[in-house]
């Protein structure tokens, strides 16, 4: 029986310790959501173009952390993946290029849109809608980070 009363005393205090460092992970200012959100891009973001089982290809935008943050509609060709990742960089660094949605579930996300209106990625599914707009808030600065680079690779090219 006290070795029942020890291993319940331990996992509470276990279950202590893990709540306490939860919360003392979450960001409390604009300063500590910065940081979380340059952790979340320092390491360099990739797009990955892939055939699915389906016979389609896909994009999908990996981000620092290897985590997937955009992923795409299928597309017949290669070619026309290639070209959506163009249109990602193209008008992912712009803010109204974002729509926030809800799923039947509750869960949040956000997609991102073309000028002429049409879908080029969606995120993956969040539990608030805070964390939607950090996410896409993480895409903008991925994307801003990629032009700044294909325009200084641009510019040392001439």
């Amino acid at each position: 029986m006290s070795l029942n009363i020890r291993m319940l005393a331990s996992l509470a205090a276990v279950v202590s310790l893990s709540l306490s460092t939860v919360a003392c992970a979450v960001p409390t200012d604009e300063e500590e959501v910065a940081e979380a959100e340059a952790a979340f891009t320092n390491v360099t973001p990739h797009f990955e173009i892939f055939k699915g089982k389906n016979g389609q290809y896909y994009f999908r935008l990996v981000a620092g952390n290897e985590q997937i943050v955009l992923a795409s509609e299928g597309y017949t060709r290669k070619a026309s993946a290639e070209k959506g990742v163009a249109s990602v960089i193209a008008n992912g660094a712009d803010e109204a290029s974002y729509e926030m949605r809800v799923s039947r579930d509750d869960r949040h996300y956000f997609v991102l849109k073309a000028r002429n209106g049409e879908t080029i990625g969606v995120s993956e599914m969040y539990v608030s809608r805070y964390n939607a707009q950090r996410g896409a808030r993480a895409v903008r600065t991925i994307i801003a980070r990629m032009q700044s680079a294909q325009g200084e690779t641009a510019a040392a090219a001439e």
